[in-house]
């Protein structure tokens, strides 16, 4: 391997990410993929926390003492 100017290792050719210019192509694409990431998740987070709605189903279950309470008619009548 002759003398090296540009890295020490390509004989002729200088490496496709090694550019003089100052127009390197690997910054660019590591900047807008982790500021993308991380912006939609801490927002859905908050608005799915409170579930309010939860409680309100159990009223649904009928009372053990007098079940039939949906004809006035009845109300306390036991058949015996």
């Amino acid at each position: 391997m002759a003398y090296n100017p540009y890295n020490g290792s390509y004989p002729y050719p200088p490496p496709v990410g090694y550019v003089p210019p100052p127009m390197g192509y690997a910054p660019p694409p590591i900047a807008p993929v982790p500021v993308v990431a991380p912006i939609p998740v801490p927002i859905a987070t908050p608005y799915m926390a409170p579930p309010v709605y939860g409680p309100p189903p159990v009223v649904v279950i009928e009372e053990p003492y007098h079940h039939h309470h949906w004809n006035p008619f009845h109300h306390h009548h036991h058949h015996c």
